[in-house]
């Protein structure tokens, strides 16, 4: 699994791919820093997942605490429907559902197979350096560099 920093049109977003197939994209950001910073939001809220069946369940506390995915399950004609309510701006492909539960288990298996084996590549393919992580993204996923301005 991995996320992919890419641009186009200008614009910088990421791509969440599993093998050949896309699961999710961010819209997108005036530059690779913006498009960098929300990537490392979404790995890092995979560890903590909330699923909602109501909007009016979705405490604000949830939302001022940046580090977990917030997704809302809602009942319509062709299913329930999985969304990505927090962080902002993201499009899950494999939205509609047949029950609440296989909504839920799939948002729990994503963000379990994000949390523990994404990482973010640039678009050529290759792991973005370690530097050019924020330094809460290096100390949750214990990413080292010897370097000395990673001190």
């Amino acid at each position: 699994m991995k996320i992919i920093l890419t641009s186009e049109s200008g614009r910088w977003f990421w791509v969440l791919r599993a093998a050949e197939r896309e699961l999710a994209r961010s819209e997108g950001f005036h530059s690779f820093v913006d498009a960098r910073a929300h990537a490392e939001l979404f790995r890092i809220g995979a560890r903590s997942p909330v699923i909602l069946r109501s909007v009016k369940k979705c405490a604000q506390s949830l939302v001022n605490d940046k580090y977990h995915l917030v997704f809302l399950v809602t009942e319509s004609t062709s299913g329930f429907c999985l969304s990505l309510s927090y962080p902002e701006n993201i499009h899950l492909y494999d939205e509609v559902f047949e029950s609440f539960e296989g909504a839920e288990s799939f948002a729990q298996h994503l963000s379990y197979d994000v949390f523990e084996l994404a990482d973010i590549y640039d678009c050529w393919g290759s792991l973005i350096h370690p530097l050019q992580h924020s330094r809460f993204y290096r100390n949750v996923f214990d990413i080292e560099d010897d370097h000395p301005s990673a001190w």
